[in-house]
């Protein structure tokens, strides 16, 4: 009897075990009621995803579960007003709250982390504890909430691979202790109020922060993409410990009056600062050695730039104010340098091209040749219009020996001999040649004889 009823025992604990198993591996479980909650509690470790029902009760409260290896959704449900859990403590998957607009209590007191932690279209809880034990969230989302505050998520030393808070109207701080930023960080579209404080942030592959009141970055020293403020109140922007910015540089639309971040040495991008009202002048870059381009547009009185050594592309500067074009040396711009001001002290011309040296000497040069290549046609065009000039005289004192009967020829008369053939003249001279003779234009020699004798001139 003892062993029939150990085996029954043992067959009963064995189809529990096998209950459970089932109960807590399944690819969706779905909870709309006490009885699905009951059904997880005797679970430490769900695998799978849990799925809030959109029709389930107003309160959720789930004990006993602490890990899901899977995700956790609560979405389109608009009875929910309570969500909570004592135990729960890591979701390796995403964690998605979205649109439910009743909910107001939202408690997970022992959370510790998740793989992505996504507010979607929720309003802030009035009740609501899930900051303080936080220590990793590999993707941070909170878009169009009517959360005021968003702070206390410890990650510190963590790294988080996105950070995105977008269209949060209400929300006027933001106090995260991530120590590095993988991919994105975008933050936007928040209150005018909003002051961003990111005490540990050291690196970033791309950073955002669009409007606001404030930003602090004490410990940022890299950005590995580009970097964007904008639409900032503060008077002062603020970033001491950064050295590089792998792309663009935009700041622009803030009311700034001071910029803080004299370690910066290298841009790859263009550095673009427009339209900061009050910004007069560059002291708080007093490191930059090297940038892809400059883009600065606003009310500047100085932008001398002390440790720049080279502009990789194009340089524009235009100012409300009185400015001298010559704070940044036209020599250190690989490309187009164009400068614009209300007036200026330079006597260099403030639209330049960004010739070199060696470009400037060989134009020098070539307009050198130029003009003695000229200077040699005027002289050689002269001296034909010369020449020309003699031989026409010549061809007509020809014409006119030809066509006078009468030339003299010493003191003697020449006279027409009917000789005279193929325009061959014979002239008769009186008396005795001498010996060694030429008759002028001549190469003939007299002939020998008495006087009467004839000369013949081809």
């Amino acid at each position: 009897m003892l062993a029939q009823v150990l085996v029954f025992s043992a067959v009963v604990l064995a189809l529990h075990s096998v209950l459970c198993t089932a109960q807590c591996n399944n690819a969706t479980t779905t909870l709309r009621d006490a009885a699905d909650i009951t059904q997880l509690a005797s679970c430490k470790t769900f695998t799978g995803t849990i799925v809030v029902a959109t029709d389930s009760a107003a309160v959720m409260d789930i004990p006993g579960l602490e890990t899901v290896q899977g995700d956790f959704i609560a979405a389109n449900n608009s009875l929910l007003t309570t969500l909570s859990s004592s135990t729960f403590s890591v979701i390796t998957g995403t964690v998605l709250f979205q649109n439910l607009p009743f909910l107001t209590n939202l408690t997970l007191p022992n959370w510790i982390s998740s793989g992505t932690l996504h507010f979607d279209t929720v309003p802030e809880p009035t009740v609501h504890d899930f900051q303080q034990n936080g220590q990793q969230v590999n993707n941070l989302i909170v878009r169009n909430t009517t959360f005021a505050f968003l702070a206390g998520l410890a990650l510190q030393g963590a790294q988080m691979d996105t950070l995105e808070i977008v269209d949060n109207p209400f929300l006027q701080i933001v106090n995260l202790q991530m120590g590095n930023i993988s991919q994105s960080a975008t933050i936007t579209g928040s209150s005018a109020d909003l002051v961003v404080m990111l005490p540990n942030l050291t690196y970033a592959y791309e950073l955002n922060i669009l409007n606001g009141s404030q930003v602090v970055l004490p410990r940022l020293q890299a950005v590995n993409g580009g970097m964007s403020i904008g639409s900032i109140k503060s008077p002062n922007v603020s970033a001491p410990a950064l050295t590089f910015v792998g792309g663009d540089l935009d700041i622009s639309d803030c009311g700034l009056s001071e910029l803080d971040m004299n370690q910066l040495v290298n841009v790859q991008g263009s550095v673009n600062l427009e339209n900061n009202a009050q910004l007069a002048d560059l002291s708080g870059l007093s490191t930059l050695s090297v940038v892809g381009g400059l883009y600065l547009v606003g009310p500047f009185t100085n932008t001398t730039l002390p440790s720049l050594r080279r502009v990789q592309g194009n340089a524009l500067i235009s100012s409300t104010q009185a400015l001298n074009c010559s704070d940044i040396s036209s020599t250190l711009v690989q490309g187009t340098y164009t400068c614009h001001a209300a007036s200026t002290s330079s006597t260099a011309s403030p639209l330049h091209h960004g010739l070199t040296g060696g470009a400037i000497g060989g134009i020098v040069v070539g307009i050198v040749v130029a003009l003695a290549i000229l200077a040699a046609g005027i002289s050689i065009l002269y001296r034909r219009q010369q020449r020309g000039g003699r031989e026409a005289q010549q061809q007509q004192e020809q014409s006119r020996v030809v066509e006078d009967p009468v030339h003299e020829v010493g003191t003697q008369q020449r006279r027409r001999d009917p000789a005279e053939k193929d325009g061959n003249a014979i002239f008769e001279v009186p008396g005795k040649w001498p010996d060694r003779g030429e008759l002028p234009g001549s190469q003939s020699q007299p002939n020998e004889g008495g006087p009467g004798k004839r000369y013949e001139l081809s």
